[in-house]
């Protein structure tokens, strides 16, 4: 709702006069700030000036909003203006908009021009009622129309009193630039101060690891003469012992079975803390996990105490088995040690998405909410009535989390006091492509097809089709193969099954039609399942249903064009442990992989195909990181390729000052390892510029 306060005829400079004086009057009496009372009567001169020259006179009003907001109207009979919009850019009315709050203008050819200026009222105005309203308007009625000296004089203050609020803020904003001066020089000293104790640790972390290999290697030796002596001492190879005697030798073996571990633990530890504890593919059954366990943690239960299995669903794991089942040892050994009367229960909550996710739960002593926050840290143990009677070194935890990342999982806990705790171990279900794929050392020199499809037979049928058109077929047989497949492969198109284990076809087809890098790719959902609108809908290119017809299949593939080559990134690292990690750390990234495993042929292939980044170990044979970055640097056409240094080495600010601008970060192997590959790896090719949501 608005109310009209007064209004005034337009016609002579004296009107344009009186019009300055009402607005000074209306903002005063509403609680407008000095400042915007000169603004805004300066608004309305201007405006009433225009209205003067081009419509020989006008009206001005004035309004009250209900939105506290104080608008005068000036509006004429004039001409018009053909276009409003290009007015408001001009000259005049730029500068007079950035003296209001809001500037409107309503206009046409021969229909006048109305144009509407508005102030808002500050928070801590009073908002007039009709008695207030009714003031205002006598009191504007009786102002009387000022003389020319009186109105020189009241700009003349009005200029002075602007002139020195400018002059205050110049002042103001000195004062702000000398502090924030002040603040830049302190937060540089800052990161300064904070670079050099970075490398410091970085520095004593890679002394304290070579130390606990070197030491745990040394310890190995007379450990093991100790158990091998105790051991033929209590077989009794060189005579009978007495009672005593065996009890002595039985202290003395457990010792050093406790002192064993110990140093296995710290030498797992330093492997996994440099990136040189390597992962062991092999295919195994989930049951064969449960089986030994079962074996080996047998003698460990007392009679108040069960250790129970819950059946495992049939599950073919591809990982590493041993580091697996030292994971889970570690958690159950665990629970049993801390829960003296009750249960220890293995059981499996999940297996969908292509993850399978374990639970280790007790229902012994707790762990309380502050010993969580610590229980995974190195050395950590918990303050409990039973850890005075246990042995452990405190290393078991922060190991097994270690390692759950390594196998491409986390680890975590969930506890309270006096209730038990559960250990959630959440891991992939398969590490590494299909048997099946080529290598991605190899150079793609035929076009393929890949094939997502768990069926022998069927990928028979579609070799037996293709064979004639010179095209090979590669298999995957799940979505995460598919994925690791298509960081090697260009292929000319994608043949895709919907009923995949562990996770349905439609979100391969979502995921490779939603990202620019793979939405080009040709797919063809070929499959059982009778839903060709939703095949269409997620943006398959053709659909067909089982058992296809080698001759459309051979003509629909016949036609497609030849791959024109989608970016690829290039690993240059000649330990393929090294390589493989970084494979799998991107093993949601739509770009092609491709690896090298020396910097000579790394530079050949950077060369014949300039790639979108490299990722690049310094530490090399023959030539270096440092030699392949010089020739990269030399080249017009590799000079800009961003690069990632993925590196064991130390890099001093002496080695790093001898990097080339293309060098966008530098990543730490053991960094990496210990906090997760991916993360590190993905934040940096961010820096470079690469980043996907395809598998997110």
């Amino acid at each position: 709702m608005s109310t009209r306060i007064s209004s005034l005829e337009l016609k002579t400079p004296a009107d344009l006069l009186r019009a300055r004086q009402m607005c000074t009057l209306l903002g005063r009496e509403l609680g407008l700030e000095k400042q915007d009372q000169i603004r805004l009567a300066s608004a309305v001169s201007d405006v009433g000036r225009n209205t003067l020259d081009h419509a020989r006179g006008g009206r001005v009003e004035f309004w009250f909003r209900d939105e506290r907001e104080l608008a005068v109207l000036v509006r004429d009979q004039g001409p018009g203006i053909a276009d409003p919009e290009a007015a408001l850019q001009g000259r005049s009315l730029a500068g007079v908009s950035r003296l209001v709050d809001a500037l409107r203008i309503d206009s046409a050819p021969g229909q006048g021009t109305r144009v509407w200026l508005v102030k808002r009222l500050p928070v801590t105005a009073r908002v007039p009622d009709s008695e207030c309203l009714l003031r205002l308007q006598l009191a504007v009625q009786r102002t009387l129309p000022p003389t020319a000296e009186q109105e020189l004089r009241d700009q003349s203050e009005q200029l002075l009193q602007l002139l020195e609020s400018a002059a205050q803020r110049e002042r103001e904003l000195q004062r702000l630039n000398l502090e924030l001066e002040e603040t830049n020089r302190g937060v540089m000293a800052l990161y300064a101060e904070l670079n050099e104790r970075a490398e410091n640790y970085q520095n004593l972390a890679e002394l304290k690891t070579r130390f606990l290999s070197e030491v745990s290697h040394e310890l190995r030796t007379p450990l093991n003469s100790i158990l091998a002596i105790s051991r033929l001492l209590l077989d009794r190879t060189d005579g009978d012992l007495s009672d005593e005697q065996e009890r002595q030798v039985e202290f003395i073996r457990s010792s050093a079975v406790a002192l064993t571990q110990l140093v296995t633990d710290l030498l797992d530890l330093a492997k996994t803390e440099a990136g040189k504890m390597s992962l062991r593919i092999t295919e195994f059954d989930l049951e064969d996990i449960w089986t030994g366990l079962r074996g080996m943690l047998r003698p460990l239960l007392t009679g108040a105490t069960q250790l129970i299995f819950d059946d495992p669903p049939p599950l073919r794991l591809r990982t590493d088995e041993r580091k697996l089942n030292q994971i889970l040892r570690n958690l159950l050994s665990n629970g049993l040690k801390f829960t003296p009367e009750g249960e220890v229960r293995l059981r499996v909550l999940s297996t969908e998405n292509d993850q399978l996710v374990l639970a280790v739960s007790d229902t012994g002593v707790g762990i309380s909410p502050r010993d969580q926050a610590r229980l995974f840290e190195d050395f950590t143990q918990v303050d409990s009535p039973l850890q005075a009677k246990l042995h452990g070194t405190g290393l078991g935890l922060s190991l097994s989390r270690r390692l759950a990342q390594m196998l491409g999982g986390r680890l975590w806990v969930e506890s309270e006091l006096g209730t038990g705790s559960t250990f959630f171990l959440s891991i992939p279900v398969a590490i590494g492509a299909a048997p099946a794929l080529i290598t991605s050392t190899e150079r793609q020199s035929e076009s393929v097809v890949l094939a997502v499809e768990p069926d022998n037979d069927v990928l028979l049928a579609y070799k037996t089709a293709l064979q004639p058109l010179g095209i090979s077929v590669q298999q995957a047989r799940s979505v995460r193969d598919a994925r690791r497949a298509l960081q090697l492969l260009d292929p000319v198109a994608v043949l895709l099954e919907v009923l995949l284990p562990y996770r349905s076809g439609w979100s391969l087809l979502a995921e490779l039609k939603h990202h620019p890098l793979t939405r080009q790719i040709p797919v063809a959902v070929v499959t059982d399942v009778d839903n060709r609108a939703k095949a269409e809908e997620l943006g398959a290119d053709v659909f067909a249903r089982k058992p296809v017809d080698r001759a459309w299949l051979r003509n629909w593939v016949s036609q497609l064009p030849r791959p024109a080559g989608r970016p690829h990134l290039l690993v240059i690292d000649d330990e393929p442990t090294a390589r493989y990690i970084v494979r799998e750390a991107l093993n949601d990234s739509p770009y092609l992989i491709r690896e090298a495993a020396d910097g000579a042929v790394g530079l050949q292939m950077a060369d014949a195909a300039g790639p979108a980044a490299i990722v690049l170990d310094m530490e090399m044979p023959q030539m270096d990181g440092f030699e392949v970055l010089r020739q990269l640097a030399s080249q017009p056409h590799t000079k800009t390729v961003p690069v990632i240094i993925h590196t064991q080495t130390t890099l001093t600010p002496e080695m790093r000052k001898r990097f080339p601008p293309q060098v966008v970060d530098a990543v730490s192997k053991s960094a990496a390892a210990a906090n997760g590959s991916h993360h590190a790896l993905v934040q940096a090719l961010a820096r470079a510029g690469l980043n996907w949501g395809i598998g997110e």
